[in-house]
């Protein structure tokens, strides 16, 4: 018969275990699990409402010529 603390260690991993599994997800970047407290749909919920608080804020810019800039300097910068 297993002693009262092993079997209180049992209950504690087989918690920790179902836990884990339940907020696992897959990274799309590594393709490694990881630990997760929100689903991708909040995720992108949330990034939504921040960029809406930011273009609130800080306004956006619409310029074709400095978006087309900005993205060779960063498609520069990625490469080196």
């Amino acid at each position: 018969m297993l002693s009262p603390r092993v079997l209180a260690a049992v209950h504690v991993l087989t918690g920790l275990i179902a836990l884990v599994g339940a907020g696992c997800a897959t990274n799309p970047v590594t393709g490694w699990p990881e630990f997760t407290l929100v689903s991708v749909e909040q995720e992108k919920q949330l990034g939504e409402e921040e960029a809406k608080k930011v273009e609130a804020q800080m306004g956006v810019l619409e310029d074709a010529k400095l978006t087309a800039y900005l993205d060779a300097l960063g498609q520069r910068l990625a490469r080196e």
